[in-house]
């Protein structure tokens, strides 16, 4: 009866028992006109003009524990690690913005390495403070106590608590749980007041530069926290687009690259081979391998803001090219993921949560 019922018609692949009883009587139900397809009955005869017109029933529990039984356990996680992503760059940069069923398994696999008490804190936005805390808080026992001290010094002893609690917690956490930890705790941050915003980024400063110097977790970690929360806390706007090719930001290109080239290898012929990899994916730039001096941490912010300038397609491109580069010996390290996801957020594409640390088919 609805005006809008044809946007919806598509959903529906059998009659209702009215229908049912009027095609019986009739051979032409009240929903016809509306149909997007043959009646399911047709569709099946040509396909299979013998068919006896019954469904029969099948029990798929006892099918799917049989089909079980035929692969064991480590044959399984064997098969799934191997079809879960494909090496070509261009298979990993068509997962930008999607999830599938093989994303969501290993999702679900990071998630069963985080302690349950942490996963349900994350949801509330005084305990999910205190796990981004806790994540960033240093094994270095000295370090670690100025890190507290700077939640002391705010007169907060819940958070204090729950800090210390969380910390306890995560003792033996993998290090692969840490970003996916922090993005579950972002939309209970989001509703933090103004006020416990502002604290809250004083305290992640505090903790980060605690041990004088920042490395590419907390590097990551600052980037996805202030993507994700500045635009509900400050007035943001999209980045203007200035670049419609990519031949003006060479320098910023290989800075990145040569970034993500030694974040994974530690010796030099490793990391050229690596951007080597990358470098061919932009056909047409001549770009050299930086040193990792060059392309530390804030050659690499420099770079970062620079290509958020970029078109939408450019940013596709480049993101091929770093993914060529990551993935150029079959593996991403923890500390290629953490940077490779810092820069997909900073170029607002979101990967599915098969970094750090996953392994490539």
């Amino acid at each position: 009866m609805s005006p809008n019922a044809e946007q919806a018609s598509h959903l529906f692949f059998s009659d209702s028992k009215y229908g049912k009883v009027r095609a019986a009587l009739s051979g032409v139900t009240h929903f016809n006109f509306l149909a997007t397809h043959p009646p399911l009955e047709q569709r099946i005869r040509r396909i299979q003009p013998s068919w006896d017109g019954e469904f029969p029933e099948i029990d798929l529990s006892k099918r799917l524990a049989v089909e079980e039984k035929k692969e064991t356990a480590a044959e399984k996680a064997e098969r799934r690690k191997a079809e879960l992503f494909k090496l070509l760059p261009v298979h990993l940069v068509a997962m930008v913005g999607t999830l599938d069923q093989a994303h969501l398994d290993h999702a679900k696999d990071l998630l069963g390495r985080i302690p349950e008490p942490i996963r349900l804190a994350a949801r509330e936005p005084s305990s999910a403070r205190a796990i981004v805390l806790a994540v960033m808080a240093d094994r270095d026992a000295e370090i670690r106590r100025k890190q507290l001290e700077a939640i002391r010094a705010t007169n907060d002893p819940v958070l204090l608590q729950e800090t210390e609690q969380a910390i306890a917690h995560l003792v033996e956490a993998s290090p692969e749980v840490r970003l996916p930890l922090v993005d579950l705790t972002l939309p209970a941050l989001k509703r933090m007041s103004q006020e416990q915003y502002t604290a809250f980024m004083k305290l992640t400063d505090a903790f980060m530069r605690a041990d004088d110097q920042v490395d590419l977790f907390e590097y990551a970690l600052m980037h996805v926290l202030e993507r994700h929360l500045s635009p509900t806390f400050k007035r943001t706007s999209p980045p203007k687009v200035s670049y419609y090719a990519l031949a003006p930001l060479t320098e910023e290109t290989a800075t990145l690259m040569s970034a993500l080239a030694h974040a994974g290898h530690s010796e030099g012929p490793e990391a050229f081979a690596a951007f080597a990899a990358g470098a061919r994916e932009l056909e047409g730039m001549r770009l050299e391998l930086k040193s990792r001096d060059l392309a530390g941490l804030a050659g690499a912010k420099r770079a970062l803001e620079k290509l958020d300038q970029v078109s939408p397609k450019l940013k596709k491109d480049l993101m091929r090219a770093f993914l060529a580069t990551v993935a150029h010996d079959g593996k991403i390290t923890l500390s290629e993921g953490e940077l490779l996801r810092a820069v997909a957020d900073a170029l607002s594409l979101p990967l599915p949560p098969f970094l750090p640390g996953q392994a490539l088919g």
